[in-house]
This record gives C-alpha cells, structure tokens and sequence, in this order.
C-alpha cells in the first residue's frame, strides 16, 4: 500500500470543500510528491483536526484538493513539557524539535542553564520543522514553544510534577517518579549538566531526578531518551 501523504493547512474546519494549500505545501505537494488528480491525501490543521482528501486539480502551479469529512482528535489527558537547557550548537536544538515532536513533546521551553554559552532564541524554522515531523509521524497536534530566561523562570511558571534527567547520586527509576501524574515537566541540562546551584533550585520546588543510566551522554540524546521514557510511563508510548 503507497503511503497516504499529509498536508498542513490552518483553520481546515473554516476551509471551504475545494482546500488551496498553503505556499509551502503546495511546493511540497506539487515539486516533491507530484500529486496528480485523483490521488488520495490526509489533511490536519495542528490543533487536532484532520480529514481524508482527494487530489481534484492539479496543474504545474496550482492544486484543488477535495475536502472530505472532518474528524477531531480527542485530546489526551496527559501532557509533557520539555524544559531544555539551550544547548552550545543550533543543530541540537532541531534535533530535540524534530525528534521530540515525533515522540508527543506537547510543549518545549529553552531556557538559558548557568553552562549555556547564550540566551535561547525562538526560531521561526521549528514550527516549519514541528509541521513536517507531524506530517511524517501521524501526529495532529502541533507543540508550542517557548523561551525562559532562567531555570528559575521555569520553575516558577511551570507548575507539574518536575522530573530532571541527571547524573545525580539520588536519581531514581521513571517508574517510581511519574506514578499518576498527568503532567510531567521534563527539566534536562546542558552539556556538562547542572550546577549545584541548579540543582538545590529543582529540590526546593519539589523536583525528582531521573536516572538515564551510567553512561554519559549527550544534551540532545540525554532529551531524547528521557521523553521517550517519561511518555511510556504516562502510557503514551505502549500501555502504562
């Protein structure tokens, strides 16, 4: 069976039946698919709605896509925000985006960590990024970003269960962390970890730490290990 290829397009519920895609998927759609009248695609608007379409026109620079019946998501009743310490290298930042929003990272927060060499900035290319991890994924929702100036920031506008993946003495088993909680802020360090200072701020707010094992490893995959085992421990990933 040929993969059903998907396509973002905002307010699908206000779209008439005939969808124009945005700019950007429609050079997709058009110069990397190379839809042709009668193909079959999938339509989602970031928020939870999607629907079955069918390719009705399509020329060198334009494309009419027949809406079909429009479906919404339920909502989960979990939600994981990742509180990232903006790491030392850009591409480690759209590693954590793409990888994280395959993985159901509902929020991601950069903040500056006492070793981060500078101050996070939002890009514009990590909704870009987000949309094509959807696309690829299966995933209707888009996460949102955000930047904090602080660790401190962070904790203090954040309230949910605090879980920081750490080498520290006392780290302990997700299982044994995440219990019933159903909203789990994912705090994880910058090369070289958190300072001591750091962590005495992540205690005072009643934060627990996550054990990743004993090896060393780094900020994006120390990331992308400890989402993919919080999100099992929240049942999101596989049966809790």
């Amino acid at each position: 069976m040929s993969q059903l290829h998907r396509f973002f397009v905002p307010d699908l519920v206000a779209q008439p039946a005939a969808v124009r895609l945005p700019e950007e998927e429609l050079h997709h759609a058009l110069h990397v698919v190379r839809l042709r009248a009668g193909d079959r695609v999938g339509l989602f608007d970031g928020a939870g709605g999607y629907a079955d379409a069918k390719v009705a026109e399509a020329g060198k620079r334009e494309l009419l896509i027949e809406k079909g019946a429009m479906h919404r998501e339920i909502e989960v009743v979990t939600r994981l925000t990742l509180a990232q310490a903006w790491p030392n290298h850009a591409h480690a930042a759209e590693t954590i985006v793409r990888r994280g929003t395959e993985l159901g990272v509902d929020e991601f927060v950069f903040f500056r960590a006492e070793h981060s060499e500078k101050t996070p900035s939002l890009s514009e290319k990590w909704t870009r990024m987000a949309i094509e991890s959807c696309k690829q994924c299966g995933r209707n929702r888009l996460p949102v970003f955000h930047a904090a100036k602080s660790l401190e920031e962070v904790l203090e506008t954040r309230p949910a269960r605090i879980v920081a993946a750490t080498q520290a003495v006392d780290a302990r088993p997700a299982r044994e962390i995440v219990g019933e909680s159903s909203h789990v802020t994912l705090i994880v360090g910058p090369e070289g970890d958190f300072t001591s200072h750091e962590l005495d701020a992540i205690w005072a707010a009643g934060g627990h730490a996550l054990s990743l094992g004993p090896l060393t490893l780094r900020s994006e995959v120390a990331a992308i290990v400890a989402i993919t085992i919080i999100q099992h421990h929240l049942g999101r990933l596989g049966p809790k």
